[in-house]
């Protein structure tokens, strides 16, 4: 680096980066969360459904059972219920989505620190990219929505260790190349 500002500047754009890393974990992470509920929700609801359905006549269930039958009705109705409520496959698709914009945001934050910082002589040039990037960070943290703050812990955690088992795989590949 030749000046104090493109130091600086480096030094802040890696900050946005791993931000970048996390939120998008975190993200991709939350999405993955909604889509389990809303899968067992559903099919408890019909398995649920089924069993009550089962329970109200003689068959395979042995015999009629009406209070068992409108327990498992009830329960199946609740359970659909909540899954409107919740609308899991909603959240898990805009979890999706936001992920997908860290990540592209990510990837020009990348190409900026990797790249442009170090062939751009024009400051005022770097400045003013470096202010767009972080308002189109702002754009997609209004835009996304809120996940909890231990998904967030996690998603830091999991990028900790796949880094860590990145770095003693590249040690382990330099200490066996051939010289």
């Amino acid at each position: 680096m030749s000046s104090q500002f493109k130091e600086n500047l480096l030094k802040l754009a890696k900050e946005v980066d791993s931000v970048c890393r996390w939120v998008r974990t975190a993200h991709f992470v939350s999405a993955g969360i909604w889509d389990v509920i809303g899968l067992f929700l559903g099919v408890s609801a019909i398995v649920v459904g089924v069993a009550g359905g089962g329970s109200a006549g003689a068959g395979i269930f042995g015999p009629a059972n009406p209070a068992l039958a409108a327990v498992l009705s009830a329960t199946a109705g609740l359970t659909a219920g909540v899954v409107s409520f919740l609308k899991p496959s909603d959240r898990a698709s805009a979890h999706k989505k936001a992920g997908d914009d860290w990540s592209i945001l990510r990837d020009k934050v990348v190409s900026f620190w990797q790249l442009e910082i170090v062939l751009e002589t024009d400051e005022l040039k770097l400045e003013k990219k470096y202010d767009d990037l972080l308002k189109e960070k702002e754009d997609i943290t209004r835009k996304s929505p809120i996940f909890s703050n231990w998904v967030f812990g996690w998603a830091k955690q999991v990028l900790r260790k796949r880094d860590e088992a990145e770095k003693k795989k590249q040690g382990a590949e330099s200490a066996t190349a051939p010289v």
